[in-house]
């Protein structure tokens, strides 16, 4: 039970301080950035980025299909190229390269997938 109670307060937490994202285009767009291999489903699922020299990134993923996510992480700071995805609620690791990256989002493409 208390572990469902830190589970919904962290969800709120992570809500409160969410920002609003802006489109250019249409919604669903993501401009030219929207090279897709596989069609995503949005989601809100806690994660983490490990970056090669083990440092850890909470993240939130966004959306997430077979070949990439998108991602918004905690602070404004550069991502190296290649990073691992740890997704605990669902028990998923997966590698992948940073595609492209803003101030509060990244987009990856899981390792062994076209970009």
């Amino acid at each position: 039970m208390a572990k469902d109670k830190d589970r919904l307060s962290q969800r709120l937490s992570a809500i409160k301080t969410a920002s609003a994202v802006q489109f250019d285009g249409p919604i669903g767009s993501r401009g030219s950035r929207d090279k897709r291999g596989a069609a995503r489903q949005s989601v809100f699922r806690f994660a983490r980025l490990i970056l090669p020299d083990r440092s850890i990134v909470k993240c939130v993923i966004k959306d997430i299909s077979s070949t990439g996510a998108r991602v918004a992480i905690e602070g404004n700071f550069a991502i190296p190229k290649h990073v691992v995805l740890k997704i605990d609620q669902i028990g998923t690791t997966k590698e992948a390269d940073v595609i492209w990256q803003d101030e509060t989002e990244i987009g990856l493409n899981f390792a062994g997938t076209p970009a």
